[in-house]
């Protein structure tokens, strides 16, 4: 059950997985409600109205309720702590706007009957914005319109640690279940998660809302964060796991000339000018094999899924198959493909077909060549020229071209038919499939991102962002980068609008291509300096734009 306090003084209560509203009752008489919070086993009720200093207690369990007055000014913040003995409160400071106030927190040990005052904490600033405990109860941040974040010992009521906002005003802050992770929203229609664990603190992820948000709850369980904005009456939910410890950042080694991903995201192809290729594990982004290359001429390679079997395309337009077992690299058999050098490899989801193209831009180029992978016998040719990439459909029946001169081609793979071209103003560089196979999204050096209707190539919408794309596993998150520090998320619904859910800054300089592990909580981002990884919650929204206002 979740709780809003709205302007109206009723107190409404929500059933969060039918997002249904269940009941209202009267909280206060005052026109204006401050601040009201839950303790976390759900007994007491703390609720401040428009009455300068006043905080109600109120016993679920037995109906029996106490007040007390705390403060000469508004009480706009109430937290319980972990074990419910102690409530952190914050009075609205009336300093005029432009001049330096004095922000009160204090911290109150609770009775049966009665508040006593533990400790009197100043955040000097413009105003106090929020306040919350750490899951074990022994710290507290604190948030100011001084663009301002300050940790606090609860015990001791020391100051540990000032974080200063690099987006302007925090309006609002909890900590994660992991006690190391705060979730900061920002005035700027952001909601920051800070990694606490060292100083200075490091983001983690910023989440995009769609507006200021000014509320933020976390579920009983810890799997889900509440945000709620002050104009348009939204209520989101995101999705929420513990941070992991793994790292998240892979620089290229100095030598590296190519990397690739595999068909299924799982591992890494990094080549190095000293004839060796790396493979690294792109969940936890460790090494797990390097081995000697025997060739000089390679340009291009593929990893299957199985992540044994290697594909290379070389400047004689041949390609090979290689086998790697325990560490040694044997090859297979080699085909010609036709045309110049080989551009473009490309294995079926299933592996058993390698798709091959020599598209270099200013040269002749050549067709798609599709090849039996364990036969090494050509199946069909695609008479398409410089092709810059190209994607299998999920079921391997059908493949997506896209070619230096900015056209989408969508191929039957057993008859070789174009199915339908489409077109981006500039080179296409890269495409995804939906799961179900009936829509493909497209990223173009244009620095715009289409999304087509796969069977009869009609466009069903534009974003005007990103050239680089990859869809999630159950098909409800299209990542988009390229050009730019970060990764823009977007989720889709029937009526194919997109809507903005979060954006993934880069540690560095352009993105250039993204892709989705299958477990659909890790993000992968190929960026001009190394690799990157998010993982939940940095792109987790569970329920996008869903309303919770007056009932509906």
């Amino acid at each position: 059950t979740l709780a809003t306090l709205c302007a109206d003084g009723l107190l409404r209560f929500w059933e969060v997985h039918t997002r249904s509203n269940v009941g209202a009752v009267s909280a206060s008489a005052n026109a204006y409600i401050g601040a009201l919070d839950f303790s976390p086993d759900g007994s007491l009720l703390a609720f401040s109205d428009a009455r300068p200093g006043w905080i109600t207690i109120s016993n679920l369990a037995t109906g029996t309720s106490f007040t007390t007055n705390t403060y000469t000014s508004r009480v706009t913040a109430l937290r319980f702590s972990p074990d419910a003995t102690l409530l952190v409160s914050r009075d609205w400071d009336d300093t005029p706007i432009g001049q330096r106030g004095k922000g009160t927190i204090k911290l109150w040990e609770i009775h049966a009957d009665r508040l006593t005052l533990k400790h009197v904490l100043s955040h000097t600033g413009w105003g106090v914005s929020t306040v919350a405990f750490s899951p074990d109860g022994r710290r507290l941040i604190s948030t100011s319109v001084d663009q301002t974040l300050k940790l606090w010992d609860v015990k001791s009521g020391r100051l540990l640690h000032t974080q200063k906002s690099p987006v302007g005003n925090p309006n609002a802050a909890l900590f994660l279940p992991d006690g190391n992770t705060i979730a900061v929203a920002n005035f700027d229609s952001t909601i920051t998660l800070w990694d606490v664990t060292n100083e200075p603190w490091r983001e983690r992820a910023v989440l995009q809302d769609n507006g200021a948000t000014w509320g933020l709850a976390l579920s009983p369980d810890g799997t889900e964060l509440a945000s709620g904005q002050a104009n348009g009456g939204e209520v989101k939910l995101w999705s929420l796991t513990s941070p992991s410890e793994r790292n998240d950042w892979l620089p290229f080694p100095t030598n590296a000339f190519a990397w690739f991903f595999s068909t299924d995201a799982r591992r890494i192809l990094l080549a190095l000018t000293n004839q060796t290729i790396d493979l690294w594990d792109s969940a936890t982004l460790t090494k797990a094999a390097t081995v000697a290359w025997p060739e000089t001429n390679t340009r291009s390679f593929a990893l299957h899924s199985d992540g044994n079997t290697i594909a290379s395309g070389s400047a004689n337009a041949t390609v090979t198959l290689w086998r790697l077992n325990s560490g040694v690299l044997s090859k297979e058999r080699s085909f010609s493909v036709g045309g110049q050098r080989v551009f473009v490899v490309l294995f079926s989801p299933d592996g058993k077909t390698v798709a091959a193209s020599a598209g270099w831009p200013g040269s002749q180029g050549g067709p798609i060549t599709l090849c039996d992978a364990a036969r090494g016998e050509k199946l069909v040719q695609l008479p398409d020229v410089h092709t810059y990439h190209m994607r299998f459909s999920p079921d391997g029946t059908h493949l997506v071209s896209l070619s230096w001169d900015g056209n989408v081609k969508l191929w039957e793979v057993a008859t070789g038919r174009c199915v339908w071209t489409g077109k981006h103003e500039q080179t296409a560089v890269d495409g995804a499939f939906f799961p179900d196979g009936r829509r493909i999204v497209t990223g173009a050096w244009d620095t715009k991102a289409r999304l087509w209707d796969a069977a009869s190539g009609r466009e069903l919408t534009t974003l005007p962002v990103g050239s680089s794309v990859a869809v999630s596993p159950d098909g409800r998150r299209v990542a988009i980068g390229g050009g730019v520090d970060a990764v823009k998320l977007y989720m889709f619904g029937a009526t194919h609008q997109p809507l903005e859910v979060a954006t993934l800054v880069s540690r560095a300089n352009g993105v250039e291509a993204v892709a989705f592990l299958p477990d659909g909580q890790t993000l992968v981002a190929r960026c001009r300096e190394g690799f990157q990884i998010w993982r939940a919650p940095s792109f987790g929204e569970l329920a996008a734009n869903e309303k919770m206002e007056n009932g509906k």
